[in-house]
């Protein structure tokens, strides 16, 4: 719409890969929020992006900062898993 406006790193996101899901953020890779290319930019989900925060997982290198997504990822289905299995008992 002409006279709507949203932050360029996700009009670079959507431009590229489509519409952003509820509850899905994209982030910076490197840290740097002015680095809006799109090699520079992650879709993680709400928790995700929580367990990045709260860890301090998001780093200068993007390669790194890719690795964090990954364990933030391993640390859910942990978390997940724990909670099936104390149900359970």
């Amino acid at each position: 719409e002409p006279n709507k406006w949203m932050e360029k790193h996700r009009w670079v996101w959507i431009q590229t890969h489509g519409p952003i899901p509820k509850r899905k953020n994209i982030m910076f890779l490197d840290g740097n929020r002015l680095n809006c290319s799109i090699e520079n930019l992650a879709m993680v989900d709400d928790s995700q992006m929580l367990i990045l925060n709260n860890k301090k997982l998001v780093t200068p290198d993007p390669e790194l900062t890719k690795a964090s997504i990954t364990l933030s990822s391993v640390y859910l289905s942990i978390s997940k898993r724990a909670k099936e299995v104390t149900s359970n008992v």
